[in-house]
């Protein structure tokens, strides 16, 4: 019978970056095997590496598989879909590196998609060199929306106190205001709507929108966002039985 706890896939990201000291630095918690299973998508040669460089954790009882359905729910798990010659240099951006990245991403989202694994982690990855290695998305946020072959994804950010969606993705700051659409705004406000309400249990969730321009525009004076787009995005989405209200300044939310 499977394990009951969740069980976490991992990605390393780029193995010259953060990632790995930051995923040994949480999984040193003993709390975590308490709560779930965890699978580090990367190298066990890497993971062996960094593991040397950070102090002060004690003994990691880790397992190293070939396949998260060989996962042990009471150690840390570290699946090998790296070449047996992968290694790091911290701190450099190079086409390894950035390959290793995308090798952990595309096993981890196969086995989320075969079911093997209940939850995906991203570790950080070197945007530019991810692209010049053939990744053709800007961040993990596209991948996955064409991987699972969704009409539309958020960025959700997320503290105890406040829990942020974003309109727009991966663009230009420049770009922003001609990418805005009625349309845009709603189907965001559903998403939001939908994982407030399954994902953290709140029920008929009430959510501010900020505005686009300083002080909401000011009546046109700043920009014309709030009155052609926003307002009648929040309209719309209340007559679809959203509580947002709104916009606020963004400035002095």
């Amino acid at each position: 019978m499977r394990n009951k706890k969740l069980v976490v896939g991992i990605t390393q990201g780029d193995s010259n970056g953060i990632g790995y000291e930051v995923i040994i630095k949480a999984l040193a918690d003993p709390r975590i095997l308490n709560m779930l299973t965890p699978v580090v998508y990367g190298s066990s040669k890497i993971f062996g590496f960094y593991k040397k460089s950070v102090h002060n954790i004690d003994q990691m009882d880790t397992n190293v598989i070939n396949s998260a359905k060989d996962a042990h729910p009471k150690r840390i798990n570290i699946l090998n879909c790296l070449p047996d010659n992968a290694f790091a240099e911290p701190g450099g951006a190079t086409a390894d590196s950035a390959q290793a990245a995308i090798s952990s991403l595309e096993a981890a989202v196969k086995d989320l998609k075969d079911g093997l694994i209940d939850v995906l982690v991203t570790g950080p990855i070197n945007k530019k060199a991810i692209v010049n290695a053939g990744f053709g998305f800007p961040g993990h946020t596209e991948y996955l929306q064409q991987a699972f072959g969704v009409k539309d994804v958020t960025m959700f950010m997320i503290s105890q106190s406040l829990k942020v969606g974003v309109v727009t993705g991966h663009i230009p700051l420049k770009d922003v205001p001609g990418s805005l659409s009625i349309e845009k705004v709603v189907s965001k406000l559903h998403l939001l709507k939908n994982s407030l309400e399954q994902d953290f249990g709140i029920d008929n969730p009430s959510i501010g929108v900020l505005s686009l321009n300083p002080h909401s525009g000011d009546s046109g004076l700043l920009g014309t966002e709030e009155e052609e787009i926003i307002i009648p995005a929040i309209k719309q989405a209340n007559e679809e039985n959203i509580q947002a209200y709104g916009p606020f300044s963004p400035d002095g939310y």
